[in-house]
């Protein structure tokens, strides 16, 4: 039996240069769940900024910012950005 290949997002390297991607997606039932990937120095790096910049916001801007979503999104329904 043959191992099924890895997605394009499953893979934790990127082909053209042979460097550790920054993230990886793994796919569970329709849902494709992003992390950060263990193996790349600079996923590590900005992760750490990423805690830098989110520690250091107020708390009121945070609760704008990542609000929890309460239902799933519609499949065909297109992603909009609304500036604060």
């Amino acid at each position: 039996m043959t191992k099924p290949r890895d997605t394009p997002s499953e893979k934790s390297t990127d082909s053209n240069s042979g460097e550790p991607r920054i993230a990886m997606g793994k796919k569970q039932g329709r849902t494709l769940i992003y992390s950060w990937n263990p193996r790349s120095r600079l996923a590590t790096k900005l992760r750490e900024l990423v805690e830098i910049v989110y520690d250091n916001m107020s708390l009121e801007v945070r609760q704008v910012k990542f609000v929890i979503r309460r239902r799933p999104r519609s499949k065909d329904k297109p992603i909009t950005y609304s500036p604060p």
